[in-house]
């Protein structure tokens, strides 16, 4: 900010420039902030922010950054849809507040490709899954694919559902480094690959008291 400007630095959605110090503005929630931002830019969510209410970011290449500071870090009790290309999710909490809620979902039909999903920590809560990814979000010859790393997930139905609805054909993700405990149907679930071509890494994770079949 320069020339005089004066800038309101009191809430709680903060939405930076892709260098992540230069400041756009301010915004009291998250739809706003998504409004305002742009491809490349930053959305700092502030500590001890809880973001209640389904809330879809349909805006490419942006990112929403918290603290990933335990117990201390922006909290989401409902559903996040990404619904644009090359979203990143770093450093927040997903706890939801009714079973069967799913944390993050991802698009379906090229909605949501080239998603980073990283340092988070999901809570489960009965049947919800922590992400799910809809059919076609990790398919296609140009896809970019989906990469989720060093999250810890704990609790709830699967902390990884991947619904190919059958089709599969040139899947690709990633999914390294995380820590799964206690889900009741599985740490990580694929769906309907039926034998087609995919380039799908699952490395380095840590499992412990969830069912395999």
């Amino acid at each position: 900010l320069s020339g005089g400007t004066t800038e309101d630095i009191s809430g709680a959605f903060r939405v930076f420039e892709s260098d992540g110090t230069s400041l756009i503005g301010t915004e009291t929630s998250l739809s706003n902030a998504i409004t305002t931002a742009s491809n490349g830019n930053v959305i700092v969510i502030a500590d001890g922010t809880t973001v209640s209410g389904d809330v879809t970011v349909d805006q490419a290449g942006i990112t929403l950054l918290g603290s990933g500071v335990d117990g201390s870090a922006a909290s989401f009790d409902s559903t996040l849809t990404l619904d644009a290309n090359s979203i990143t999710v770093r450093g927040l909490d997903f706890s939801p507040a009714a079973s069967g809620d799913t944390s993050i979902l991802l698009k379906g039909n090229d909605s949501a490709d080239g998603a980073i999903i990283d340092e988070n920590t999901f809570t489960g809560n009965g049947a919800s899954d922590a992400i799910e990814v809809e059919s076609s979000v990790t398919q296609g010859p140009n896809k970019r694919g989906l990469e989720i790393t060093d999250n810890v997930f704990s609790g709830g139905s699967r902390g990884l559902f991947v619904n190919e609805d059958g089709n599969g054909g040139n899947t690709e993700f990633v999914f390294r480094g995380n820590t799964l405990d206690g889900t009741s149907t599985g740490g990580v679930v694929i769906d309907g690959l039926n034998g087609k071509s995919a380039d799908v890494e699952i490395v380095d994770n840590s499992f412990s008291n969830n069912p395999v079949g």
